[in-house]
């Protein structure tokens, strides 16, 4: 793999090839051609970055190399031919003003340099910032091949990144260390170099979830009430992992499993304003708790009831003996 197509860059390609490698190019083109150069050197053992840089070499190298300006020495020269002229003419506020232009544009070039270094070191970070997440993803057991339970999947990385503290939105460039048969075909003649994770589970739900599955999943969290003797926590787990594919915010879904609640639950907490689960769920415990004492006392009380029931053929009456 040679770098002799870097050669034929123009300034406006190289947006789109940080977007596409995940790093910052900026400054002069001379600079974002260094820095680009030394990216690919420090990337040889990336199997992904490879394909990427391979691919772009294929689209930018049919181009013909672009002439090289050393624009620093011709603005030095036109500087120089200025300066001359002035001299010449004996204008000494004109060579004053040169002179600053002089400072000017030599403080200019000074933190232009520093700048570009700031940002070379910046994207060098880049790649060592994504080795580290290419290696850790290689090490989770888990694969997916395109078949069954995507948005497990989906879940499972993303609890895995939370637990090894890794940033998900670098996790679709490592994904193919995750995927295999299928859903790895699917990944290398689509990928659309995601730059972030949400862009790229909307991808992968469009392609791997089955027709409408959202909008019958939708019609299923309508549909599913507390079912009467239904522990409230059951309830609540199960419609939370129902709609969690759906992306409901806090509000909508608290709403939703308040309104799914029984009739009788609901009338408990109509006084209260309720703003978050925990709250729901500590007067939910305290409704089921009442109830349970209801439902005890008037077993108590059946059962008193019971115990006091005067016999079908009444109580036996005494019969006194009339004396003679």
């Amino acid at each position: 793999m040679g770098k002799s197509w870097l050669y034929s860059l123009k300034k406006d390609d190289f947006p789109a090839i940080a977007k596409a490698l995940g790093i910052k190019l900026e400054g002069l083109v001379e600079e974002m051609r260094k820095t680009l150069s030394e990216f690919i050197d420090q990337t040889t053992d990336e199997p992904e970055t490879v394909a990427i840089v391979e691919a772009l070499e294929k689209e930018y190298g049919k181009r013909p190399a672009v002439e090289v300006k050393l624009t620093g020495v011709e603005g030095l020269v036109r500087s120089l031919d200025f300066a001359s002229m002035a001299e010449a003419s004996g204008s000494r506020s004109e060579r004053q003003e040169i002179g600053q232009e002089r400072r000017d544009s030599s403080r200019e070039r000074r933190e232009r340099r520093e700048t570009s270094r700031d940002r070379r070191e910046t994207a060098r970070a880049a790649p060592q910032d994504y080795a580290k997440v290419a290696k850790q993803v290689r090490e989770w057991s888990f694969r997916y091949d395109g078949n069954e339970k995507p948005l497990e999947f989906l879940e499972q990385v993303e609890w895995s990144a939370m637990t090894y503290g890794l940033d998900i939105n670098q996790i679709p460039r490592a994904m193919p260390e995750l995927l295999t048969g299928r859903a790895l075909k699917w990944f290398i003649a689509n990928n659309k170099f995601w730059e972030t994770w949400v862009e790229f589970i909307q991808s992968f739900q469009e392609f791997f979830l089955p027709r409408g599955f959202m909008t019958k999943l939708a019609d299923q969290v309508r549909q599913r009430k507390q079912r009467h003797g239904e522990n409230f926590k059951d309830y609540m787990v199960d419609m939370q992992t129902l709609m969690r594919p759906l992306g409901m915010s806090q509000k909508e879904t608290l709403a939703r499993i308040r309104e799914n609640s029984t009739p009788a639950l609901r009338m408990f907490i109509r006084p209260y304003e309720c703003r978050h689960l925990d709250a729901l769920m500590a007067l939910a415990d305290e409704f089921e708790e009442l109830d349970t004492q209801r439902e005890r006392f008037d077993l108590e009380q059946n059962n008193r009831a019971r115990h006091q029931r005067v016999p079908e053929g009444g109580p036996e009456r005494s019969v006194q003996k009339v004396p003679g």
